[in-house]
């Protein structure tokens, strides 16, 4: 096993180099997950849209020709619950982890039975086409079933934001208990 020795004190030229290399290194860094973490906002910014919408919409909808936008936002908003779902529970080795981000005392909420329910539906319904699929309305993800997945991940949200690294904190505008983002 080689041992690396530590650089020559004696001149301070390389040091004042090795320093410089690595600040680039390490604000490269911190700008690429400013950057996945604004990817995040993004889609809690849009679960919030998409819901608030739908409870606007979804009761003045009578024409059939005008469920084609309520679906689009029941597919919009269940695909970024999906996505937001994944996130915090860091349930997918190829997705963003909250606990990337956040500090060592993150932990996210558990899953009980409900929760599981819930995504199974959003993955049955939207994510996924199987033979599971259904045209039963009281197995498709309804108006109440959104009110609790909405509910779930703003919890989870508000734990994220609590428990976000102090040096990432600007990236992320989200305020616990606001449930809004705001303008870009």
């Amino acid at each position: 096993m080689k041992i690396r020795s530590w650089p020559d004190r004696s001149n301070r030229q390389d040091d004042s180099k090795l320093l410089a290399v690595e600040a680039r290194q390490l604000r490269a860094l911190m700008d690429i997950l400013e950057t996945q973490l604004k990817h995040v906002g993004y889609e809690l910014d849009m679960l919030v849209y998409t819901f608030d919408k739908l409870l606007l919409v979804e009761p003045l909808v009578r024409r059939s020709f005008q469920a084609g936008q309520v679906n689009a936002l029941i597919e919009a908003f269940c695909i970024h619950a999906r996505n937001l779902h994944e996130f915090f529970q860091g349930s997918r080795a190829d997705a963003l982890r909250a606990n990337t981000f956040a500090d060592n005392n993150f932990k996210p909420r558990p899953i009980d039975q409900e929760r599981k329910t819930l995504i199974a539906k959003i993955n049955r319904q939207i994510s996924h086409l199987t033979e599971q699929r259904t045209s039963e309305e009281e197995e498709k993800i309804g108006s109440a079933d959104r009110a609790k997945v909405y509910s779930i991940l703003i919890a989870e949200a508000d734990n994220f934001t609590r428990r976000l690294q102090p040096h990432l904190r600007s990236a992320w505008r989200y305020v616990p208990g606001a449930a809004a983002f705001g303008d870009e």
